[in-house]
C-alpha cells in the first residue's frame, strides 16, 4: 500500500528527537510510551491515511498475535519491542542502545542538546516484517 505499517511508524517517531513530547523509550531496554495518545493519532493520520482511533488500537494488538509488540503497562500506553528494531532504520543494535539511554523520557539529551547524535536519515516506506 506504500503507507508504513503501525509498529515501523510508531519506531519513526521513536528516533526522532523532535517527537519526544509524543512518544518516548521509557528507558528500560526497548519499552516506549505513547505519551500524547491524541497527537501521536493525529500525527498517523496526517502521516498514513485516515484511520479510526479503534483501527490503530487495533493495529497494536496485531503486532502482539504477530510477536512484534507487547503491552508492558496498558493503561498508559506502553509497549515494548520483542523483535530487534534497529536492522528496520539501518542502526546497529547499539547504536539504537546508545540512542535509547540518552534519549529516553528522563534521559540526558533534549531538543536543543549541545550534543550531536547524527542519526541514519533512511526512512523505509511500506515496510513489512
Amino acid at each position: 500500500s506504500g503507507h508504513p505499517t503501525v509498529w515501523f511508524f510508531l519506531l519513526l517517531q521513536l528516533v526522532d528527537p523532535t517527537k519526544k513530547s509524543m512518544i518516548a523509550w521509557t528507558g528500560n531496554g526497548l519499552e516506549f510510551r505513547i505519551v500524547d495518545h491524541d497527537f501521536s493519532f493525529n500525527y498517523y493520520q496526517i502521516s498514513s491515511f485516515q484511520i479510526s482511533w479503534e483501527s490503530l488500537k487495533r493495529n497494536i494488538r496485531n503486532c502482539y498475535q504477530k510477536g512484534i509488540l507487547k503491552p508492558t503497562n496498558s493503561r498508559n500506553f506502553s509497549y515494548a519491542f520483542l523483535t530487534e528494531p534497529s536492522i528496520h532504520i539501518g542502526f546497529p543494535p547499539k547504536m539504537l542502545d546508545i540512542y535509547i539511554k540518552l534519549n529516553h523520557v528522563n534521559g540526558p539529551l533534549t531538543i536543543g542538546s549541545p550534543i550531536d547524535f547524527p542519526l541514519p536519515r533512511s526512512i523505509f516506506q511500506g515496510n513489512k516484517m
